[in-house]
C-alpha cells in the first residue's frame, strides 16, 4: 500500500538527519526539543495542502504549455538528454526559489505569511517544514511552473525535488 501520510519518507529523514544533526551541527541541540509536535503537525497538515496547491500550478503550467508556448519552443527542451536537462532544472527552479524567497522578505503583506518559517525557536532540521501553506506553495509556484510550462521532463524535475528537499532538511540540520 502507498504511503499515503508520508511516513515511510518521514522515518527515512530521522534516520538520515538526526545522526547527521548530531555530528555535524553547528550547536547541539535535543532530538526532542520544544516545538517539535508543532512541526510535525506542519509536515502532515501542510503536505495535503500543498499537494492541491502544486496540482492546480502544475495544471495551470501544462494549459499554458498546450495552448500558449509554441511546440518549436517546449518540444526542444523536452527532447534534450535528462542529463542535460536536470542542471537546467536546478538553475531555473532555483532562480524561482530564491526569487519568491526574496518577495517574502520584502513585500509586508508577504512576509507575514512567511514569518511563520523564521518563528521556529529552535532550529533543526525538522524546521524546514514549519511553513505557512501558502508560503510552500508560492515557493513551489516559483520553481515548478516554468519547468512545467517549458516541458522539462517528469523525471528531471522530480530528481531537481529530490535534491532541493534533501538540501533543504540538511541546510536546517547543520544550522542548529
Amino acid at each position: 500500500m502507498r504511503d499515503l501520510l508520508g511516513v515511510n519518507q518521514l522515518l527515512l529523514a530521522v534516520l538520515i538527519f538526526v545522526p547527521f544533526e548530531r555530528l555535524f551541527a553547528a550547536r547541539p541541540q535535543k532530538i526532542f526539543r520544544r516545538g517539535l509536535l508543532t512541526d510535525m503537525a506542519f509536515l502532515f497538515i501542510n503536505g495535503w495542502l500543498v499537494l492541491v496547491g502544486v496540482i492546480a500550478i502544475t495544471t495551470v503550467a501544462i494549459l499554458v504549455k498546450q495552448s500558449v508556448l509554441p511546440a518549436a519552443v517546449t518540444q526542444p527542451i523536452g527532447n534534450l538528454p535528462y542529463l542535460v536537462q536536470v542542471p537546467i532544472v536546478i538553475l531555473i527552479a532555483d532562480l524561482g526559489i530564491y526569487w519568491t524567497h526574496r518577495i517574502l522578505h520584502i513585500v509586508p503583506a508577504m512576509w507575514q505569511i512567511h514569518s511563520v518559517h523564521h518563528a521556529v525557536e529552535e532550529l533543526d532540521w525538522l524546521a524546514a517544514i514549519h511553513q505557512h501553506p501558502l508560503d510552500v506553495i508560492f515557493m513551489k509556484a516559483g520553481a515548478l511552473f516554468p519547468l512545467y510550462a517549458l516541458g522539462f521532463s517528469t523525471e528531471a524535475i522530480a530528481t531537481y525535488l529530490l535534491v532541493y528537499f534533501w538540501q533543504t532538511w540538511l541546510v536546517h540540520a547543520t544550522c542548529a
